[in-house]
């Protein structure tokens, strides 16, 4: 994969490297929805003063996360095709446990959120 900018890429080099915008604008994708839930969380109109500040933490928590995330997708689309175009390719295991963990994460506080109100 190592081309000059002379040298066309062939199909396969070309759909990788596609492969690797469509993971990217996945990624980014992910972060407009975490940013929408976070400030849904803080726009949540709470009775409670408890539980409003829980909202405004976890809402507050979900949109950093979500900012990191995009960074962090930036990053990894940037290495990933400076990795393609040396044909050294490595998984990104970092990115792929953070998708992991952050569901959990989330899924966690908001059940926690919503076994306060009881």
């Amino acid at each position: 994969m190592g081309n000059t900018p002379e040298t066309p890429m062939s199909d396969a080099e070309v759909r990788t490297h596609l492969a690797n915008e469509r993971t990217y604008l996945a990624w980014i994708r992910t972060v407009i929805v975490g940013l929408g839930i976070g400030l849904a969380a803080v726009t949540l109109p709470v009775k409670s003063r408890p539980l409003s500040v829980l909202a405004d933490v976890l809402g507050m928590g979900v949109m950093v996360t979500s900012v990191i995330l995009a960074f962090w997708a930036l990053l990894s689309y940037r290495r990933t095709m400076r990795h393609l175009a040396q044909g050294n390719y490595r998984p990104a295991w970092g990115i792929a446990l953070f998708a992991l963990v952050l569901p959990v994460a989330i899924g966690a506080a908001v059940a926690a959120f919503f076994l306060a109100g009881r």
